[in-house]
């Protein structure tokens, strides 16, 4: 999925909004450094402390896809989400063979236009 940005102070318009705000990011120096490249300051955290993070204000924001920013409820204490999908993680979806070969043709044209 893609990742983007959300935070608790304000709408990110351009990569300047980003300055001197405090972003959670997982533990790894690609994440690091690619937020601190953009002006932002990085803190690596465990993914199960944003929320409190996000609500004492200890970060300022998170970078995260869609799914986990709703699942994990961050919403409630983030609202401001931007879709910048700065990072783009490939999916990749498997299907046994005998479970393909029962789809029709026409949903087997499907699946592939689609991918």
């Amino acid at each position: 999925g893609a990742r983007s940005f959300y935070n608790t102070r304000k709408d990110i318009a351009s990569i300047a909004d980003l300055k001197g705000m405090k972003f959670r990011v997982i533990q790894s120096d690609v994440f690091v450094d690619m937020v601190n490249a953009l002006g932002a300051n990085a803190t690596p955290m465990a993914y199960g402390e944003v929320y409190s993070a996000l609500e004492t204000g200890v970060i300022d924001g998170a970078e995260n896809n869609w799914p986990s920013f709703e699942s994990a409820k961050h919403y409630e204490v983030a609202k401001h989400y931007t879709i910048d999908q700065h990072q783009i993680v490939p999916e990749v979806l498997v299907m046994a063979k005998a479970s393909w070969d029962k789809l029709s043709p026409e949903d087997q044209a499907i699946v592939r236009q689609a991918a």
